[in-house]
């Protein structure tokens, strides 16, 4: 029998491990120190640790408990994966593809391994060389099923047009009980090849069975968001805006993409990123750690700033140069530096308080588009979009405080970009935008999908096309599955 220190170990890791599932990451990391504590040797800990910390976009933190697990344990490829990992979320692309090949030559053929170097060639738009280092494991399955295999292979020929491969290479391995790996991501891209197809009924019902398993995964209170809303709009009166002191610094170089996800948010900062004087950061979390760190204990699916008493000039600088030291070191040259975490909109009262200079871009999408493309790929922590019904009470629960925002922060610079306008003038719509962020016009944003840069959200293949519009009313086709959706977004028949 083992001892019970390393049955009180392993129940705490399956602890942590549970908690990581349900993205409560905070708790993980609190979890795996203590094991860490008693154990600094653990390798499962510093391991599980390290993707927590990843997930905060604590990326020092993260790679140095992965780099301590690779030095106790050199021989361990999935150490080695983690790490490519922590690089792949940086973009930092040329030391990724080191890790996982150190991980390919522990273990030469293993299929996570193979999925991971296919993952990064995908990212930096080598569809074909994707495809060909998967397609021998691709072969083998089943009975050798290994999702995330057949996901990328999915994801590379949906790119090269070779839609009934991707789709035969994943519902073999969704069928196969015994494959490894995430399904909600494999059936995600079955969606997606099965859409490309013109299937559109076989594509909902993929794309539902993604969802049933995220809201497994993640459940979502939208009664509790709602109410978070509530305080929040209640608390950032027009007499609190007045009253609040407004820091003393400019932060001139910072520009904020803003929306619901999926609203052209990464088609803005593509454009921009294509200025050479622009740094496109990706989606920053450095502003809503501002908020939790404000008000540690903010209530609700989502931190919201709903209590500015101590609000205090000395305070918001504080926080404000954090946001700018983390954008500083991210790139400390250019121009502008864009934050396009699309959940900013949450915080634009912070913003306008603590960072006074900075400019807001505002992306607008057709409701039931917007929606339905968040129900079918947004990441499997974001709770919200895995029910109908929520997503329609989020929607609102996002237009609301920009209705807020524009009434009592007037001085706010904020430019609205509506994402069918954009795709049907789009010289003129990326003149706007280059203009709004203080910049002279320069040719390259025209031509944005040409910027070989990896933008690191699910949008990254679209922005390597020319603009299209073929997604504008994308809705319709599944116009007979989005009665929930249209009802809680209170529209009703065809818009």
């Amino acid at each position: 029998m083992r001892p019970p220190s390393a049955l009180s170990t392993e129940s705490t890791l399956a602890d942590a491990r549970r908690l990581y599932a349900q993205a409560r990451y905070g708790e993980v990391v609190r979890l795996c120190k203590g094991i860490l504590r008693a154990d600094p040797r653990s390798v499962p800990a510093l391991v599980t640790m390290g993707m927590a910390e990843l997930a905060f976009e604590h990326f020092e933190e993260s790679l140095a408990a992965l780099n301590r697990a690779s030095a106790l344990a050199p021989s361990e490829a999935s150490v080695h994966l983690a790490i490519a990992a922590a690089h792949r979320l940086q973009g930092q692309f040329p030391e990724a593809h080191r890790a996982v090949d150190r991980a390919l030559g522990i273990r030469p053929g293993e299929p996570a391994s193979l999925a991971a170097k296919a993952t990064l060639l995908c990212m930096q738009g080598d569809y074909q060389g994707a495809a060909a280092a998967v397609e021998g494991a691709v072969r083998a399955m089943p009975p050798r099923g290994d999702l995330a295999v057949a996901q990328v292979y999915g994801r590379a020929c949906a790119r090269l047009g070779r839609h009934a491969e991707g789709i035969a290479a994943l519902e073999a391995a969704l069928a196969d009980a015994s494959a490894t790996g995430n399904r909600v991501v494999a059936l995600t891209q079955l969606g997606e090849l099965l859409d490309g197809s013109g299937e559109f009924d076989r594509a909902w019902e993929a794309y539902q069975r993604a969802a049933s398993l995220r809201r497994e995964a993640v459940p979502f209170d939208r009664a509790a968001q709602s109410a978070a809303v509530d305080r929040m709009i209640a608390a950032w009166t027009p007499d609190a805006v007045r009253s609040m002191p407004t820091s003393g610094f400019r932060a001139d170089r910072l520009v904020f993409v803003v929306g619901m996800p999926r609203s052209g948010t990464t088609l803005v900062e593509q454009i921009l990123a294509s200025h050479p004087k622009v740094f496109g950061a990706g989606e920053l979390l450095s502003v809503a750690r501002a908020v939790a760190a404000i008000q540690p204990k903010a209530v609700g699916p989502l931190p919201l700033l709903t209590n500015l008493a101590g609000l205090g000039r000395a305070t918001l600088e504080r926080h404000g140069r954090g946001v700018q030291t983390a954008a500083a070191r991210l790139n400390a040259r250019a121009d502008r530096v864009v934050d396009k975490n699309p959940l900013n909109f949450l915080h634009l009262g912070l913003i306008a308080k603590m960072l006074p200079g900075a400019r807001v871009i505002h992306c607008i999408r057709d409701p039931m588009d917007t929606c339905l493309s968040c129900f079918f790929n947004v990441s499997s922590s974001i709770a919200w979009a895995s029910d109908l019904e929520d997503l329609g009470a989020f929607y609102k629960d996002y237009q609301r405080p920009m209705s807020h925002w524009r009434a009592v922060l007037p001085d706010l610079p904020v430019l609205d970009v509506v994402y069918e306008d954009l795709a049907g003038a789009p010289e003129s719509g990326a003149r706007r935008i280059v203009e709004f962020a203080g910049l002279d016009w320069d040719p390259a944003c025209a031509r944005f999908h040409e910027n070989r840069r990896v933008a690191l959200t699910p949008s990254i293949d679209q922005v390597r096309r020319p603009m299209y519009t073929s997604s504008i009313g994308r809705w319709r086709a599944y116009e007979r599955h989005l009665g929930p959706l249209a009802r809680s977004l209170g529209l009703s028949g065809p818009q």
